[in-house]
């Protein structure tokens, strides 16, 4: 794997060369992106086979005048390699006219928010700024502070007072972008957001990109993107299809089913691919794998949801009496709270067994005392009052539990255990499609609350919804916390003699009649 290199080895904490590499070191650096990469982050040449088939692909598509597209699998070096070291290095050999290189350089990074893209060239501009190994390497590589420096944008020193930045990024559609380029970087510009949430904005990406390539690049101008699968339609797929482009995809697994042949054996051996592969298969395929998400995949086909969504009632508006209700949790416990959503999905259901969100919390950031707080409040409002509260697993159960006796009170939770049943038809999330298919949901979605009508809607049912429909290749925070109460509830329906679980009698003591729900109706 290529380490991270020290403070001593990069000079990016003002370190010093120890030991001074010999002249003919720096000028192999100089003249081979490998033996910079080598040289200043301490990355060993051929470490990783694909890394140099990158730099060859690229050198090859720029030979035969051909834009170069990278399809690689996530968290593989595409950004530090291509988007940080690459263009650092092109813009040395700018400052070293011998190198016959084109001199002045401008070049631009498109990323998917203004947020990555800066962040990546701040990390440029440090390395050349404060990087004792490149100053070596590039000694004419130097600032020039009297350009407009920010976040997004950094000068070099320039003999021909071009206006332009020598590096800048920004997210893709900023209305910050001007200038002309030498060359542009795409990295990740599709994401889930603009991918699979929002399909709308698949189109607009690929504007977006012609408008920018088209107006900023100057006829000499290469372009190269990197990034990761995300669906058959969106800007990506749609460039790997155009005249002028050259592309080159990886994969750990040439087909499914075919043995896994990890890319990076350092950094993603088999034992580390295996367990992201078995935590979710699908979503494997398409970050590891490279296979987009196609229109019709997903765990429930969209328009048995459709057939259960009621135009006239508002989110959480009751159609029928509610005979049993339960929450299910999503719980932030030992995540990074300030970044993490805690869910609590509250379910009712009628005593024919169907199904209707009760209330959802959907918050980022919330502590954990907060989170107990609300699951004592949705206990002690919600009508009926809950029978259970359903959390992942038994230490998310017990934090739960403690917590509660603090404040003095106490709630029924239970222990979820995912394991191999999250994949089964029956009882797994792929049961959520006929549940949904027989009628059995009602979602109120009065004033367009049904995760399309209103796309900048963040509310926690239109989010809830947009889940739904693009999981696996969504967050799953919400779906998650439904399966877990939509799964315990659905057991109730089942009745002696029949092939599903007969319910304990301390939680069908929460029905009128514990009986047979065929019998009850639903009082609406």
């Amino acid at each position: 794997m290529p380490r991270e290199a020290t403070g001593a080895e990069t000079g990016l904490a003002a370190g010093r060369i120890d030991p001074p590499l010999p002249l003919v070191e720096r000028e192999m650096a100089r003249r081979f992106f490998p033996h910079y990469c080598k040289y200043v982050f301490g990355w060993e040449i051929g470490e990783c086979p694909m890394h140099l088939e990158w730099d060859e692909h690229i050198a090859e598509c720029r030979a035969a005048d051909l834009y170069a597209g990278i399809q690689a699998p996530r968290n593989h070096g595409k950004t530090q390699r291509m988007a940080r070291a690459w263009p650092e290095w092109m813009l040395g050999r700018s400052t070293m006219p011998r190198l016959g290189d084109r001199q002045n350089l401008r070049l631009k990074l498109f990323a998917n928010t203004d947020k990555f893209a800066a962040r990546t060239i701040q990390q440029v501009e440090r390395d050349i700024t404060s990087n004792d190994r490149v100053r070596a390497v590039f000694p004419d590589m130097r600032p020039d502070r009297t350009g407009d420096w920010t976040k997004h944008a950094f000068y070099l020193r320039r003999e021909d007072n071009e206006r332009d930045p020598s590096y800048e990024g920004y997210g893709i559609g900023s209305t910050a972008t001007s200038g002309r380029a030498d060359g542009v970087i795409l990295d990740d510009v599709c994401d889930l957001s603009n991918s699979i949430l929002h399909p709308a904005e698949r189109e607009k990406v690929l504007t977006v990109l012609d408008a920018d390539m088209i107006h900023l690049c100057e006829p000499w101008a290469w372009i190269v993107d990197i990034g990761t699968a995300w669906h058959e339609l969106d800007a990506n797929a749609k460039l790997m299809k155009r005249a002028g482009w050259k592309w080159t995809v990886y994969r750990v697994q040439k087909h499914p089913g075919a043995k896994m042949v990890p890319l990076w054996p350092s950094k993603w051996g088999l034992k580390e691919l295996r367990r992201r592969q078995l935590n979710n298969p699908r979503e494997f395929d398409r970050g590891f794998n490279n296979w987009a998400w196609t229109e019709d995949e997903g765990i429930v086909d969209w328009t048995h949801v459709e057939k259960c969504m009621r135009p006239d009632l508002a989110p959480f508006e009751r159609a029928f009496q509610v005979r049993v209700s339960g929450v299910g949790y999503d719980l932030a416990l030992s995540k990074d709270s300030a970044s993490s959503f805690f869910v609590a999905f509250a379910l009712g259901m009628s005593g024919a067994g169907r199904f209707q969100p009760l209330e959802i919390v959907h918050k980022q950031g919330v502590p954990f005392r907060q989170q107990s707080k609300t699951a004592l409040r949705l206990h002690n409002d919600l009508v009926p009052r809950p029978s259970v509260h359903m959390v992942e697993n038994n230490g998310y159960q017990d934090a739960l539990v403690q917590q509660i006796r603090l404040e003095g009170e106490s709630i029924p939770v239970e222990a979820f255990t995912t394991g191999k049943q999250k994949w089964d038809p029956y009882v797994g999330l792929p049961s959520y499609d006929p549940s949904f298919a027989a009628g059995e949901w009602v979602i109120g979605t009065k004033g367009g609350h049904d995760g399309d009508t209103l796309p900048e809607c963040e509310c926690p049912q239109c989010c809830w919804l947009r889940e739904l429909k693009h999981f696996p290749a969504a967050t799953t925070d919400l779906v998650m916390g439904c399966w877990f109460i939509f799964n315990r509830m659905r057991r109730l329906r089942a009745v002696p003699g029949s092939t599903g679980e007969t319910e304990p009698a301390e939680f069908g003591q929460a029905f009128e009649d514990p009986g047979s729900f065929a019998d009850i109706g639903d009082g609406d």
